[in-house]
């Protein structure tokens, strides 16, 4: 069984020239990446690792093939030493990896130049994470060079990583980025921190980085809203629509029984403490009572129209606008008591398009933005809107559902690029409007 387990995995990519593709039949990627076919990196250790132990766990001599192929291709018995450049403290996914496949490499190779080869990507790794305190890497290495000359002082350094895993197995989030105790370089603790001050959690530790300082086990918080009025109230739903209030700018938190009908997927508030709107997957809601009661508001949605986000005037906390994936709609100003009773659509005098995307600065008087495939239109209060410029790249890109204005001439939008199985997201920024 697992022989021909190993076969098949393996063996779609090996037989197939190393392309790997979706289930429709594209190509996703290559399982070397991006490589100029000649200069190894640790992917290409990695390939060659999985196709030397296919062939020993198999016994099908087209993975030695395939194997001696790739060795041939990239010179691994031609490199004075090993070329890929790593970066302290970055790269512990990949090392995590190509330890345990050179510790396999060195039992399963016969061949002295290719091991020669393999014992200078083994010191080119340790050179990067010798100081890691990583208790899997120190103990491959000194496996492979027992002679090390610093035997003893890594040795009591992988020692005091496991002495540092905590007992108790209770791991909490972590935000060691805020402590005043902790050096940090480039984004990154300076030197290894110990397990029970490490916000990676249970066996994962292994393949994270001693130097990672933050880290959360909680769910994801998708919005918060702070009332205009008093900073030190803030809401904060989770992805799950459990809301949270604080009171005291965040210092404590408590469950609040309030979510509104439907499940929320944004909060949003206005300059008075009292009100709290919500976007949800069936539309838009208000609280007058801090979220202690909800009801619906009545913006008509056509059809599948998809609600988006819902935001108070800046100048007028009586108007409200709501955002969905077809148009933008203001409230009537009643007064505050008839807040998001009444609506009416600001975007239905645009011109047809396939793909639409809008929101909203909502300053005094309002700047609506709308990109239709592709290209900007921007309308100011009661204004005329205004044909703006083409946001992406017409033929090699797809528009992500992503409009924002920072300000009311700032727009961000971004493009998904796809070349030769890689995906890239561009981000574009006007400064004047579109």
């Amino acid at each position: 069984m697992i022989r021909s387990a190993v076969h098949d995995l393996v063996g779609y990519w090996a037989f197939n020239n190393g392309i790997i593709r979706r289930v429709d039949g594209s190509v996703s990627t290559h399982i070397l990446g991006l490589t100029d076919g000649r200069t190894p990196n640790l992917r290409v250790i990695m390939a060659a690792a999985g196709l030397k132990a296919a062939h020993h766990i198999t016994g099908d001599k087209r993975f030695a093939e395939v194997y001696e192929d790739l060795v041939e291709q990239y010179g691994f018995r031609r490199w004075e030493r090993f070329p890929q450049r790593m970066r302290k403290r970055y790269g512990h996914d990949d090392a995590e990896h190509v330890f345990g496949h050179l510790d396999n490499l060195f039992r399963q190779e016969n061949d002295d130049e290719l091991l020669h080869f393999y014992r200078k990507v083994l010191d080119a790794l340790w050179e990067n994470h010798k100081d890691d305190r990583q208790s899997l890497f120190t103990y491959v290495y000194l496996s492979l060079t027992p002679d090390y000359p610093e035997r003893e002082k890594v040795l009591k350094e992988a020692l005091w990583t496991l002495q540092a895993w905590p007992v108790n197995r209770i791991f909490r989030p972590r935000m060691n980025s805020i402590r005043k105790d902790i050096e940090i370089v480039d984004g990154k603790a300076a030197r290894p921190l110990p397990m029970f001050e490490s916000p990676w959690d249970n066996e994962y530790q292994w393949k994270g980085s001693l130097y990672q300082l933050d880290g959360w086990l909680s769910r994801i918080v998708n919005s918060v809203a702070v009332p205009w009025e008093d900073p030190m109230v803030i809401y904060a739903m989770e992805e799950n629509g459990d809301v949270y209030k604080s009171i005291d700018g965040g210092s404590t938190w408590r469950y609040a029984p309030i979510t509104p009908p439907g499940k929320p997927v944004e909060l949003s508030s206005s300059r008075s403490i009292r009100i709290l709107l919500a976007t949800c997957e069936e539309g838009f809601c208000k609280s007058t009572v801090a979220g202690y009661r909800w009801e619906r508001m009545p913006v008509r949605l056509q059809g599948a129209e998809k609600p988006l986000s819902v935001m108070s005037s800046m100048a007028n906390p009586n108007v409200l606008y709501a955002v969905t994936d077809r148009g933008v709609y203001q409230s009537v100003d009643d007064g505050e008591r008839y807040i998001g009773r009444r609506w009416r659509c600001l975007t239905d005098d645009l011109p047809p398009s396939e793909h639409k995307l809008f929101t909203v600065v909502p300053a005094d008087p309002a700047v609506v933005y709308a990109m239709l495939d592709g290209v900007v239109y921007r309308r100011l209060g009661e204004g005329e809107w205004r044909r703006g410029g083409y946001a992406g790249l017409r033929e090699y890109g797809r528009q992500l559902p992503w409009l924002i204005a920072s300000q009311s001439d700032t727009l961000f939008s971004v493009v998904r690029v796809s070349y030769e199985g890689f995906l890239l997201n561009l981000v574009f920024r006007s400064e004047d409007g579109g």
